[in-house]
């Protein structure tokens, strides 16, 4: 079948599989296999004219179509017939939406991997070669949707893969680069290892805190080696001042938090797993071995002075049930307060004293302050100071033990205040409300 004859039928897989074999045909006809290193007998007039008529079509500056659906071809290496029959089926898959099946058939090639057995099919690699027409419609789409994507900029400035001037060197160079920039801002390095390496370190680590002493020094020494490297330091720096640079706790001291928070944890909560196995008499231990339980209780014992007497033997509760409604609600911004840095310290008091006059009035809430405080996390103290709605006034001050922290002091002044107002509650049926500053 000679493509110059070739018309269309307006079946759109009808006249695809006709051009494909149209196509093959003129190719045997033209160079028939084995004679394709000596074509000259074959180069007839037509085909020598059909040449220069492509030669020219090469430099030849072909006009865009009018219909935006329609497709335009150029440097196409076919005769004008073959070109315009192939525009006609490129713009009725087009606007049909529809490939034809013939260009998604594909013939499978077996090729040898080399010094693998000829025998077993697994030594050879398929290749499938598809319709040279159907990648032509690809190349042709892909051209016009990288255009669009491009002119746009709808694809990532990232995105390197697939485009045009871009390699993946780019995104190489641009990995160093931000490794680089991160070890510059140790913040930044800081954050990763403490995101994403010490949690896998220190996973299940009253579990596995019975292990031999070498291991735990392995794990000790592989965080030494990254903060050296976050921080730069020498190999000479001492591991103290290492993790005081990095305001971080070593390893050995977070095991020893996580133990000890267990055996409390699980000491306190009758339904705990552990909670029996805790109360019952510890059995001597071989030499060799240690059981997590006996690891909780040394633990235990090399630390019981940071725990107060009151809390030791504290049963955990459970919080309140969700179906009940204790209308509170938590601020943390002042009207007319934007950034505290940026407001004078009279603008402040001035502000947050009219915020406080106009949201929480004295005659319908009861303001309760409360503080606390330790020094040196020695002899730490909470005080509170409540304003009644009723204009009567009352302090209430509370030791928060021998050893505690500023925070421990606070958190006991809010609690404490808590349950102040919990045991003073009326039952006269009327709303009561608080304010805890």
């Amino acid at each position: 079948m000679n493509t110059a004859q070739l018309k269309l039928s307006g079946n759109m897989q009808k006249d695809a599989k006709a051009f494909n074999q149209a196509i093959i045909d003129a190719a045997k006809v033209s160079i028939p296999r084995g004679y394709r290193k000596n074509y000259k007998p074959y180069w007839t007039p037509a085909l020598e004219r059909l040449h220069k008529d492509l030669g020219l079509l090469k430099d030849k500056l072909i006009q865009e179509p009018s219909d935006a659906n329609t497709i335009a071809y150029n440097r196409a290496h076919l005769g004008p017939h073959a070109l315009s029959t192939l525009l006609d089926l490129f713009n009725n898959s087009w606007r049909m939406g529809c490939v034809p099946e013939v260009w998604k058939e594909a013939h499978i090639i077996p090729i040898h991997k080399k010094g693998k057995s000829k025998t077993d099919p697994i030594s050879y690699r398929p290749i499938s070669l598809i319709s040279c027409v159907g990648k032509l419609l690809e190349k042709i789409i892909n051209k016009r949707l990288m255009y669009h994507l491009e002119t746009n900029g709808i694809i990532s400035p990232t995105q390197s893969g697939f485009r045009k001037n871009k390699t993946t060197e780019d995104q190489l160079t641009y990995f160093v680069q931000n490794i680089e920039n991160a070890f510059q801002e140790q913040k930044s390095m800081l954050s990763v290892y403490q995101g994403y390496i010490r949690p896998v370190m220190e996973y299940a680590s009253p579990a596995w805190s019975t292990a031999a002493t070498s291991n735990l020094t392995s794990l000790s020494k592989t965080q030494n080696q990254n903060l050296r490297i976050v921080l730069g330091t020498i190999k000479s720096t001492p591991i103290k001042e290492l993790h005081k640079q990095a305001q971080m706790d070593t390893l050995e001291n977070r095991r020893e938090q996580r133990t000890l928070t267990l055996y409390e944890k699980s000491k306190r909560n009758p339904t705990h797993p552990l909670h029996n196995i805790l109360r019952e008499k510890t059995k001597n231990r071989l030499k060799s071995r240690k059981s997590p339980k006996h690891v909780m209780k040394e633990t235990f014992e090399e630390n019981q002075d940071l725990l107060r007497q009151t809390d030791r033997y504290e049963s955990l509760k459970l919080a309140e049930s969700p179906w009940e409604n204790n209308k509170v609600s938590i601020s943390y911004t002042i009207r007319g307060i934007e950034r505290k840095d940026e407001e004078d310290t009279n603008n402040l008091k001035v502000k947050t004293l009219e915020h406080i006059d106009n949201t929480y009035p004295h005659d319908t809430w009861t303001h309760i302050y409360t503080d606390g405080s330790s020094d040196n996390m020695k002899a730490g103290g909470a005080g509170i100071h409540i304003w009644h709605s009723d204009g009567s006034k009352e302090d209430i001050s509370k030791a928060t033990g021998s050893i505690c922290s500023n925070f421990k002091a606070e958190v006991i002044a809010i609690k404490t205040a808590l349950e102040h107002i919990q045991a003073n509650q009326d039952n006269s049926g009327e709303e009561q409300k608080y304010i805890i500053f």
